[in-house]
């Protein structure tokens, strides 16, 4: 994994790329042995030959925390899990979400849990994933257009993370954090064709049990970056996935939420290509106008 542009997220020395493999616990000691705060992100949406969900949100997870444990030196240990993470759910996702959370507290009871909603920002897996599709066909796949989704911005999930750390009373909670505000998957379909001038994209509904046979198929036939639907994916559109105003974990970290609307703009215009101009001409209503790249 190519982790060099990321030393330029902080002063010389500050950012530390460490090399590590799962399977060798000794890298983990390694990465944690001068650290007094972990945090655990690794996930996948995708299961792949290598890693099915349970390898990498509960075998992985148990081997960094157990890591953690053994560094003596982790005050605190953040995990971030995801929104509808339950044991009893429909998802294989959402389940192996809930088991990992688990695996946490057994060796950090006071640790720190995130569950953010789908999140959204540059390279997303959300948001970029509808545009690209839309730029190889004007229909949409829905198994419910109508479901609501409640996103939420990376860098203000990131925010809550810091100010996790320094919150006295964070250890042992967990943290739903949703965005400000909710869309139908077609509201936020036509977002995206607005924002990437597809006005011709339409929503094809699909019955669940169609849903899922088309997402085995796409598992088998087509690269992750490809797949707009797997066989999980469909099981999750059967989650409710929205927060309640009282849950949402944002008020208590004192982080104010971002908009959609404010950076959707940004997101999609490397989908826009061609096209910016007529985009800018839409939403200005200037003949002629190059919007600004």
């Amino acid at each position: 994994m190519n982790v060099r542009h990321l030393r330029l997220m902080g002063d010389l020395g500050q950012m530390v790329p460490l090399p590590y493999d799962m399977a060798e616990t000794a890298t983990l000691h390694r990465c944690m042995d001068r650290s007094n705060v972990v945090i655990n992100m690794i996930g996948n949406m995708h299961q792949t030959r290598n890693y099915t969900f349970d390898d990498t949100h509960v075998k992985v997870t148990h081997r960094i925390a157990k890591a953690a444990a053994e560094a003596g030196n982790v005050d605190r240990f953040i995990h971030v899990s995801a929104h509808g993470a339950d044991l009893n759910s429909p998802s294989e996702f959402l389940r192996s979400k809930a088991k990992g959370e688990e695996v946490v507290r057994d060796f950090f009871p006071d640790a720190i849990i995130f569950r953010p909603t789908q999140m959204f920002g540059h390279e997303d897996k959300f948001l970029n994933r509808y545009a690209y599709f839309m730029n190889l066909a004007a229909g949409v796949p829905l198994v419910d257009a109508e479901q609501k989704v409640q996103p939420v911005f990376v860098q203000d999930v990131a925010q809550a993370i810091v100010n996790s750390i320094a919150y006295s009373d964070a250890p042992g909670k967990v943290y739903t954090l949703g965005g400000p505000k909710q869309y139908t998957y077609t509201e936020l379909l036509e977002m995206i064709s607005s924002e990437t001038v597809r006005p011709d994209m339409f929503p094809i509904p699909l019955p669940h049990p169609v849903a899922r046979v088309l997402g085995q198929i796409a598992e088998k036939a087509l690269p992750i970056k490809w797949r707009l639907l797997s066989a999980d994916l469909a099981d999750q559109m059967l989650c409710d996935l929205t927060v309640r105003e009282r849950d949402n974990g944002f008020a208590e970290l004192q982080v104010p939420m971002t908009t959609l609307e404010s950076e959707i703009n940004n997101l999609m215009i490397l989908h826009s290509g061609d096209r910016v101009p007529y985009r800018f001409e839409t939403k200005h209503g200037t003949k002629g106008a190059i919007a600004p790249r």
